[in-house]
């Protein structure tokens, strides 16, 4: 069980994304852990390390972690430590001003001397904040390997191509995948749409590349970034869901899964690896 969970959690490669860091507290005890998030550039934490702890149930990953400091949101199974704290990191960033916690009316601001600048909108802001923090993680040789994303044009914050890199030990091992990203207008509070370019062979993707999972949809939170995204439909390529309803390959999946494996990786081969 312990290794089943570090090996989920990352523990084997050692990367961390480069605002947060996290680990067992004894290797012997794979149910205790602890988090460290650094302070994001640019905002009031600053310079801050923040330490969670972290207690996994005997039934991860099908029931959340309890994690200190987390506001109370909706679970999702293939949601690992490593996105958690980076959604926490993001909260940071840009804060929900009606909070779990925040019961009480904020004050009305005062009165400005002067009229204020247009405010750049909302999305366009978190999204600046969310490259900075991938360039940082670029500099410093931090970012998680398996996933990337770029803009389409370099002054278009809501159009952006993404890669995935095909998990080992998967029929995808070795491939690259090709996403679309598009961030709409009330982004963080609306999740972009994602899908796939590259053709691939899974219970959860259908033919024109959509996506059927639950953090795309239903469990979106505003503290989900779109490297939180990436890394959770990577993890889907290795976990999938065989009960979706929507996609016949489930049916393979279930009945017959070497069959469904070597067509998966048919497909990788003439799709993903065209380069």
């Amino acid at each position: 069980m312990k290794h089943w969970i570090y090996k989920r959690e990352g523990m084997e490669d050692g990367d961390f994304p480069v605002c947060c860091s996290y680990g067992p507290m004894s290797w012997d005890d794979p149910f205790k852990w602890q988090g460290v998030i650094f302070g994001p550039s640019g905002s009031p934490y600053e310079d801050g390390v923040f330490f969670l702890s972290i207690d996994l149930p005997q039934q991860y990953p099908s029931k959340p972690p309890h994690i200190k400091f987390l506001t109370k949101e909706q679970w999702n199974p293939i949601q690992t430590i490593e996105t958690i704290l980076l959604s926490i990191c993001s909260l940071l960033m840009d804060p929900n001003p009606v909070g779990y916690y925040n019961t009480k009316k904020p004050k009305d601001p005062e009165k400005p001397k002067e009229p204020e600048k247009p405010k750049e909108p909302n999305a366009e802001s978190r999204m600046r904040r969310e490259l900075e923090i991938k360039q940082e993680g670029e500099y410093f040789n931090m970012s998680p390997i398996l996933v990337n994303y770029k803009q389409v044009a370099k002054n278009d914050l809501f159009r952006f191509i993404g890669t995935i890199i095909g998990p080992s030990d998967t029929p995808y091992e070795g491939g690259v995948f090709k996403l679309s990203i598009k961030i709409p207008r009330n982004y963080p509070f609306s999740p972009p749409k994602i899908t796939f370019i590259t053709k691939v062979f899974h219970p959860n993707i259908s033919k024109n590349g959509f996506i059927h999972v639950n953090i795309l949809h239903n469990d979106w939170t505003p503290g989900i970034t779109i490297e939180v995204l990436l890394l959770a439909i990577c993890s889907l390529l290795d976990d999938p869901n065989p009960e979706d309803p929507v996609n016949p390959i489930c049916i393979l999946y279930r009945e017959d899964i070497k069959a469904y494996h070597k067509k998966a990786r048919e497909w990788t081969k003439k799709y993903a690896m065209s380069y």
